[in-house]
């Protein structure tokens, strides 16, 4: 998914912008805002012979970028081909710095980028126990597993049957990243796969869980806010691409590499929940 833009300002500066945005390859799941709201890449003339190349993140959680470039009368450091890590909330972060070889001559910065969510370089803690996204003292069958042959093939996610309104809490501690809960649409076709609403969290080590399918107005965190595990973030549903009310949740790494979205394997707290896992991985293919 992309789109190209051309643009020319003074000076003869031309700029080629191809946006990639964050989705999970393959998945139930597709984000459906447009990261380009929320981030921008420009370039400034600093001087009569000085440009950098900025960006603005309006997102309550970092983002890495990775740029390739094409200069002509430009010189300078970049950090092309390598990942940039943009904090939250940062307006004017400089990408890049260039000098004019020759004042006199036209310039040209052409660049492609590459944009996802959250902090690729940091590792993912595979030790770490989460909780489930819904109160102890339930039940709920597991209609899908990871590898799950309706919709989980290349996943590591779970499908928790339960009725629209059930309570979701927080797996983790982290920090709401984006929500969606204006739609009240869904069903067993993928026309439906932008309208599920979600809650996306981010953790400290850098990974996202997703809860997806969520009721309309069921969400009762914002973008930004804080929340510890076991915490009340929203009532379940049955939106977007599902064949019935449920509960998606799945752990993901961001990765720059569009085509190789990570799904993470992660481990339950089982001790508060003794036997839910009795269902077979490859053979779960009630919902989605």
């Amino acid at each position: 998914m992309g789109a190209l833009i051309e643009t020319s300002i003074t000076r003869n500066l031309y700029f080629y912008v191809s946006l990639l945005f964050f989705i999970c390859a393959k998945s139930s799941f597709s984000a459906s805002y447009n990261i380009n709201e929320q981030t921008r890449i420009y370039t400034q003339e600093i001087s009569t012979d000085s440009v950098v190349l900025k960006m603005d993140n309006h997102f309550a959680i970092p983002v890495s970028v990775k740029l390739e470039l094409d200069l002509l009368n430009l010189e300078g450091e970049s950090g092309a081909g390598k990942p940039t890590i943009i904090p939250a909330n940062n307006t004017g972060y400089v990408l890049a710095k260039f000098r004019k070889i020759d004042t006199a001559s036209p310039y040209k910065c052409s660049y492609k980028w590459k944009i996802v969510l959250g902090d690729v370089t940091k590792m993912p803690d595979k030790n770490y126990v989460y909780g489930y996204p819904f109160n102890k003292s339930h039940l709920f069958k597991i209609s899908q597993g990871p590898g799950g042959e309706f919709s989980h093939k290349d996943m590591f996610a779970y499908d928790f049957t339960m009725p629209v309104g059930t309570p979701v809490i927080a797996s983790r501690d982290g920090i709401v990243a984006v929500i969606k809960a204006n739609s009240g649409v869904g069903g067993p076709n993928r026309k439906f796969i932008d309208d599920a609403n979600y809650i996306s969290v981010y953790h400290s080590d850098g990974t996202i869980a997703n809860y997806l399918h969520l009721n309309k107005k069921g969400v009762v965190v914002k973008e930004g806010q804080s929340v510890k595990k076991g915490e009340l973030i929203g009532y379940s549903g049955n939106s977007g691409f599902s064949s019935g009310p449920h509960l998606h949740f799945e752990v993901v790494q961001p990765a720059l590499d569009f085509e190789k979205s990570k799904w993470l394997s992660f481990i339950w707290d089982i001790k508060t929940n003794n036997g839910l896992f009795s269902f077979l991985y490859k053979k779960s293919t009630s919902s989605l």
